[in-house]
C-alpha cells in the first residue's frame, strides 16, 4: 500500500484517498460567510416644544331660577337658597294633617290618633252604658242628664239640699254653660243657689266647675235657667268633657221655700241599683268641694240638665 492520500476537488467534500506520506489538497470550494444586512440610518433630532396657546374666552353665566317642587311640596327660597315646606291637607289635596284626639271634631284638616279612634270603638262596642246609665242627647256641642221627651215629673227641692246626676258623654266636648228647669213651683226668698260640675273616682266626687251664687234662679216656675261657669274660687269658665267618662252635675239651693225642678221619677226598684245614678244630700250651705259617695242618699228623681 502506498502512503499518498489523495483529495479530489468536489463541492462541500474531500476524497482521502490513500498516498505516499502527502496530502493533496486541491480546488476544494469554500462556502462565503453570509452577507450581512445594511445599519439603518440615524433617525433625526426632536425639535423644540412649541409655546402654550392663549386661554380661551369665559362662557356665559347660566340663568337664575328657583327649584321647582310638586305639590304638597312648596318653595318660597330664592334661587340661592330654598325654603321648602308641605302644604296642608284636605279633603281635596293632599298635605300634611295634625292629629286630634277629639271623637267630636268635624275638622277636614285632621287626622284621627289611634286614640281617638279607640275611644270610639270602646264606646261603640260597649253600646254606650259604660256606667250603667247612658247619656240622653249628644249634638251641637250639648249633652243632657235625660231625653228631653222623657221629662214628665216635677218634684220639689228641699232647702239647704244638693242634688247630682250621673251622666256619660258620648263624644269630648268643651263647656260653659249649666241649665236647670224650675219646675211648676216656684222657689222664695232665695239666698244661694248655683249649678256645678263634679268628677268621680268611683269613692269621692270632687267639684270641678260651677257657676255664680245667683239668688234669682228657680224663682219662677216652668222657667229655664241657664248659667255660665264662673272663675271665683279658681274654678275654669270652660271644662272639657271626656268621652266615656262618668261626671255628676249638681245644684244646691238654701231658701225658705225651695221650690221644684223637672226631670223623671225614678222608681224604687230601680233608683237603689249600684252605681246609682241620682243622690241628694242635706244640710249644705252651698255645693260641697269634695263629697263622699257614701254619705249620699240616692234619690228618685232623675232631674233635668244640660251643659253646653
Amino acid at each position: 500500500m502506498s502512503d499518498l492520500i489523495v483529495i479530489q476537488p468536489q463541492v462541500n467534500t474531500v476524497d482521502v484517498t490513500e498516498q505516499i506520506n502527502s496530502v493533496v489538497v486541491s480546488s476544494v470550494g469554500v462556502t462565503g460567510p453570509a452577507g450581512t444586512n445594511g445599519t439603518n440610518g440615524t433617525n433625526g433630532t426632536n425639535g423644540a416644544t412649541g409655546a402654550t396657546g392663549a386661554t380661551g374666552a369665559t362662557g356665559a353665566t347660566g340663568s337664575s331660577g328657583v327649584v321647582t317642587v310638586n305639590a304638597p311640596l312648596t318653595n318660597a327660597g330664592t334661587s340661592t337658597a330654598a325654603n321648602l315646606s308641605v302644604s296642608a291637607g284636605s279633603t281635596s289635596a293632599a298635605g300634611i294633617l295634625q292629629l286630634t284626639d277629639s271623637t267630636s271634631s268635624t275638622s277636614t284638616t285632621t287626622a284621627a290618633t289611634p286614640n281617638a279612634v279607640k275611644t270610639a270603638y270602646d264606646l261603640a262596642n260597649t253600646g254606650l252604658s259604660i256606667t250603667n246609665y247612658k247619656a240622653s242627647l249628644m249634638q251641637d256641642s250639648v249633652t243632657e242628664t235625660v231625653a228631653r221627651n222623657t221629662v214628665l215629673a216635677s218634684a220639689l227641692n228641699n232647702s239647704n239640699q244638693a242634688r247630682f246626676i250621673a251622666f256619660t258623654p258620648t263624644q269630648n266636648i268643651t263647656i260653659s254653660q249649666i241649665t236647670y228647669i224650675a219646675g211648676t213651683v216656684a222657689s222664695s226668698v232665695v239666698t244661694l243657689a248655683r249649678f256645678g260640675l263634679y268628677t268621680s273616682d268611683g269613692t269621692t266626687l270632687t267639684l270641678v266647675a260651677r257657676t255664680a251664687s245667683d239668688t234669682t234662679i228657680f224663682n219662677t216656675a216652668s222657667t229655664v235657667y241657664t248659667r255660665s261657669l264662673a272663675t271665683t274660687g279658681g274654678y275654669p269658665s270652660t271644662y272639657t268633657l271626656v268621652a266615656g267618662t262618668r261626671y255628676f252635675v249638681s245644684y244646691c239651693q238654701v231658701a225658705t221655700g225651695a221650690g221644684s225642678v223637672i226631670g223623671v221619677t225614678n222608681l224604687a226598684v230601680t233608683y237603689a241599683l249600684s252605681p246609682a245614678v241620682a243622690y241628694f244630700v242635706n244640710s249644705v250651705s252651698d255645693l260641697p268641694a269634695s263629697q263622699a259617695i257614701s254619705g249620699l242618699s240616692n234619690s228618685t228623681l232623675l232631674a233635668y240638665a244640660r251643659l253646653s
